[in-house]
């Protein structure tokens, strides 16, 4: 006796086996054969440009643990005078330590 159960697609069976293996649940009902099934292959889109290349490039890091409020403050007075709050730390301890 025939098994009345339509078989599945190859790349089907193959999509359904990696859901299964992630533990996720189809998204889409299942198509059965006979359906169309369309692929929209693309290829990524180019990163953007990156930062430019620095004539003296940062190789440590600082690290600052500050409240919420303190972080707010700082970066509302890196913005009034037009900078990163990056360039304006660095602005401020350059100064202090000279």
């Amino acid at each position: 006796m025939k098994n009345p159960r339509k078989k599945k697609a190859p790349l089907l069976e193959v999509v359904e086996q990696a859901w299964d293996v992630a533990g996720v649940s189809t998204p889409f009902p299942v198509p059965e054969i006979g359906s169309k099934i369309t692929l929209h292959l693309t290829r990524p889109a180019p990163n953007p440009p990156g930062r430019p290349p620095s004539k003296d490039p940062a190789d440590h890091d600082i690290n600052l643990r500050v409240t919420r409020d303190r972080k707010n403050r700082y970066v509302k007075t890196a913005q009034k005078n037009g900078q990163s709050l990056s360039a304006w730390i660095q602005e401020v301890c350059d100064a202090a330590s000279q």
